[in-house]
């Protein structure tokens, strides 16, 4: 709350079920103080397994206390999942989406009061381990999606209703052998510009697609 100068705990310690580590986090964009993040469900400090307590997670008063909106029966997963990455659209709050080894999850009613009327679907199946939204344009989306042994970096101009494939992928992409994981990462600075990192066996490579 001062620039950085001290810090202090989010309250995921003490509201939480068990000492698990906090994979991703968000921020409600009309709320301050309501913010959504992932947890595993063992007593690791890294991303890791979704088993029977971890889940997304929301507070409404700062971090002074958490309620759970999504375990793994709620998202559809499995125990032995993870939950990688949340994003939330700029442009409507109660639009949520979760990256996780089993799909791609979207919710539209965020923060209905009750966390069990918090409805999730999935948009896009396989392993998704990385989502951005295009600057200025929170409807389209792009993802990295394993399905089998190669990965796919994926576009959807429609809030996840329809995906297709971005041409000309680097073979270190859709090779099975090479792309351990793919993160991207869009441009706020040239929205038409998106970056792929590749996580290779061998070596780590950053590509650039320019629409």
């Amino acid at each position: 709350t001062n620039a950085g100068s001290t810090w202090q705990n989010g309250g995921t310690d003490t509201g939480w079920p068990s000492t698990s580590g906090c994979g991703s986090a968000v921020f409600n964009t009309e709320d301050h103080e309501t913010w959504y993040a992932s947890s595993s469900g063992a007593d690791e400090n890294t991303t890791t397994f979704i088993r029977y307590t971890g889940g997304i997670w929301r507070t409404t008063d700062a971090g002074a206390s958490w309620e759970k909106i999504a375990g793994q029966e709620d998202l559809t997963c499995d125990i032995w999942d993870k939950i990688w990455k949340l994003i939330i659209d700029p442009s409507d709050p109660d639009i949520l989406y979760a990256a996780t080894e089993c799909g791609l999850l979207k919710t539209s009613n965020l923060n209905e009061a009750d966390p069990a009327n918090v409805t999730w679907a999935s948009v896009l199946s396989g392993k998704v381990y990385d989502v951005e939204m295009k600057p200025g344009t929170p409807s389209t989306l792009y993802a990295t999606a394993k399905s089998g042994n190669t990965w796919d970096v994926k576009t959807s101009s429609n809030s996840g209703s329809s995906w297709s494939s971005l041409p000309n992928q680097p073979s270190a992409i859709t090779t099975s052998t090479v792309a351990a994981f793919v993160t991207i990462e869009v441009s706020n600075d040239d929205a038409n510009n998106l970056y792929a990192i590749v996580d290779c066996s061998a070596t780590d490579s950053i590509y650039l697609y320019t629409a």
